[in-house]
């Protein structure tokens, strides 16, 4: 493959000239004299060719539904605009580990004063990326093996493997493959992830073990609105870890089989996902449990987050509001917590 082509069709114009910026002698300019200044959305422009250069597994149909937006463009402004929209739209395909961006406005056979070539350079991700990291979570630290296996087939398919073990004796293992469908509306992504998970809480004298399949379709209605579907089905099998466990717990240990269905709504205005300085984000969950296995509940969350700069550097992040609402065996249980501030620095 190489190299994508896009062309749009041109109409039969009758055009003298090179390209969009063209002097026929060298200028010399003079800090002194103003300059002036052009208004980029004031200069006719619009984009003939469109090339993407580097590709090697990646398939071309995909490039070319996320590069067709640049040919709706109607002035220089405009261009520039949608060129930067298409290179976070590659981007998010999860095929590639650079993207540049070259707009040629020089002249060439068959080049209008108004036409302009754009070429986006890319390199794919190599075809196995793998990575060693710890984390500590709940009074535990532990070591993260993972390994990924990105574009698969060439159209953004991935998948991942993640091994974790704690200094103690917890230990994870999960395998996710994902499947993106970029020329849809929506652009979903369907991914299935079969996992198990392995604790110990010697505190409360009970070992949990879990075992299950979850299926998630993602797909955004808006471009700050998020939607997950997702069907889990999981057995639960508690064991007795001492002889001092409460008989509580005794009662409740064994394998147990459950089956969830939930839908997550995301609403995200702020400005950066992982460290934001303004903006706000508003979660709310659904989860109904009982259409099939022997457990049965309702539980709803409600997450809002406000974040906002309060001096250079310094960011203000407020949990507005959490509140978490389950309905288990005619008994409700409601847990809310307000105006929890946290202070960042960049």
């Amino acid at each position: 493959m190489g190299t994508v082509h896009a062309k749009a069709q041109q109409e039969n114009i009758n055009t003298v000239g090179g390209g969009l910026f063209e002097f026929e002698e060298p200028i010399d300019f003079d800090d002194s004299i103003p300059k002036p200044q052009i208004k980029l959305n004031g200069v006719r422009a619009r984009v003939d060719r469109v090339h993407v250069d580097g590709l090697s597994r990646t398939k071309d149909d995909i490039v070319r539904s996320a590069v067709d937006e640049l040919f709706h463009a109607t002035d220089f402004e405009d261009v520039i605009l949608r060129a930067h929209k298409v290179r976070r739209s590659l981007d998010s395909l999860g095929c590639f580990k650079d993207i540049g961006v070259l707009i040629d406005v020089s002249s060439g056979p068959g080049s209008t004063p108004e036409g302009l070539e754009v070429t986006f350079q890319v390199r794919e991700l190599s075809r196995i990326v793998g990575g060693v990291n710890t984390t500590v979570s709940e009074n535990e630290g532990n070591l993260v093996l993972g390994v990924r296996l990105p574009n698969v087939a060439g159209r953004g398919e991935r998948v991942s493997a993640e091994y974790s073990v704690g200094h103690r004796s917890s230990s994870n293992f999960s395998v996710a493959a994902a499947k993106p469908f970029p020329k849809s509306a929506l652009q979903p992504v369907l991914t299935t992830t079969v996992y198990q998970q392995n604790h110990e809480y010697p505190w409360s004298g009970y070992r949990l073990l879990d075992r299950g399949v979850l299926l998630d379709m993602a797909f955004k209605s808006s471009p700050a609105t998020k939607h997950n579907l997702q069907w889990e089905g999981m057995i639960r099998d508690t064991s007795v870890l001492s002889k001092t466990t409460s008989f509580k717990v005794r009662e409740s240990s064994g394998p147990v089989l459950k089956s969830v269905i939930r839908h997550i709504v995301s609403v995200d205005h702020r400005d950066e996902n992982i460290f934001p300085t303004r903006g706000t984000w508003v979660q709310f969950s659904s989860e109904l449990a009982g259409l099939g296995g022997g457990v049965a509940n309702i539980k709803t969350e409600l997450h809002a987050e406000a974040n906002k700069e309060i001096a250079p550097g310094f960011v203000s992040t407020n949990e507005l509001m959490k509140i978490v609402i389950s309905l288990l065996k005619k008994k409700c249980l409601v847990e809310i917590s307000i105006c929890e501030h946290g202070v960042a620095k960049d």
